[in-house]
């Protein structure tokens, strides 16, 4: 029997992209994730993802993000019926700021691509007079099957999460949270996934006298038991277009400290979103405001994880099923 799933590939170099589409096709079903780890022109593993496909013949290639060696395999695939297209995921921000915008412009005027998907509906809307269909699909989660459920006792040290990888920190705004968290008399463990491994950050954490945990970077077996430990969690980002690390905090029950620039947090109802979001990301007075009154409350904390991730769970179904009706769309 043929597979007629539409297949997704992406460049082990984009990890963004790269979950968006792994999470698409595991709640959709209806695309098959390829992840390709060179990137140089006429290598053999190229070449193999290039004769796989031309004979499964999937009705759509999913490009993420965009990489030259997209057009490699575009254009081996020539003459087979096989259509293209490409799954921005980044934001309007987000893509300034990583410097990305030379590659949509690559996109917007390649000839191959026939269709575009953008994560974040403020950029589909822009460019829907692009000359080139244009979808809004929405990122989706795999739901967790464990939901942390501790009782702490008030006193006992509250364990804060902080991470993200090395090439997003400048976007992260770890200073003006690293400030923030300076002015917390409450007991504490901040938690790190190797941020006092660059020199600049272990200064200033040093410097400011944190109580801090660096854990180095986990892979995704050991991060998911660390998430089982964790209190409260900080995204204070300037710009992105989901943010998995905020989603998988909130549902698995852990409320987290975010940014108005973190879209998962406008899955969330408002009473909701306002008690866990700062709308000016550099405001460290109001960051700082906002942690002492978590930090200090495990009732508080219990009460808005658990209204959080049940609010996130119904949002994130209705993600998956407009995503769905989107990928099925243009299958065809």
């Amino acid at each position: 029997m043929v597979d007629r799933r539409i297949v997704t590939l992406s460049y082990r170099g984009f990890p963004g992209a790269d979950r968006a589409l792994v999470e698409l096709s595991r709640t959709t079903g209806l695309t098959r994730h390829v992840r390709v780890a060179s990137p140089l022109p006429g290598s053999a593993e190229t070449g193999f993802v290039s004769a796989w496909l031309r004979e499964q013949r999937p009705p759509l290639v999913l490009f993420g993000a965009w990489s030259p060696l997209y057009l490699e395999v575009m254009t081996a695939l020539s003459g087979t019926g096989i259509s293209f297209g490409v799954y921005w995921t980044s934001s309007g921000g987000q893509t300034d700021m990583s410097e990305e915008a030379a590659k949509l412009a690559q996109v917007l005027s390649e000839p191959a691509i026939d269709v575009l998907l953008f994560c974040h509906a403020g950029v589909a809307e822009g460019l829907r007079g692009c000359g080139k269909p244009v979808y809004y699909v929405p990122l989706t989660l795999v739901e967790p099957k464990v939901v942390v459920q501790r009782d702490d006792d008030v006193g006992e040290a509250t364990r804060i999460s902080l991470f993200c990888p090395p090439a997003e920190y400048r976007r992260k705004n770890i200073l003006n949270c690293l400030l923030a968290l300076a002015q917390i008399a409450e007991p504490y463990d901040l938690i790190v996934n190797g941020l006092s491994e660059q020199p600049d950050y272990r200064l200033l954490m040093n410097a400011l006298h944190l109580p801090y945990t660096d854990l180095g970077w986990m892979q995704r077996s050991a991060y998911e038991r660390q998430l089982q430990t964790l209190d409260l969690g900080l995204q204070l980002s300037f710009a992105e277009s989901y943010n998995y690390v905020a989603a998988e905090h909130l549902l698995c029950g852990i409320p987290v400290v975010a940014s108005a620039m973190v879209p998962v947090m406008d899955l969330l109802q408002p009473e909701t979103r306002d008690a866990l979001v700062i709308e000016r990301a550099d405001d460290v007075a109001a960051i700082r405001d906002r942690l002492h009154t978590l930090v200090g409350s495990p009732g508080l904390r219990h009460s808005l994880g658990g209204q959080a991730r049940a609010e996130l769970l119904v949002a994130n179904r209705q993600c998956i099923a407009e995503a769905y009706s989107v990928l099925r769309h243009v299958a065809v």
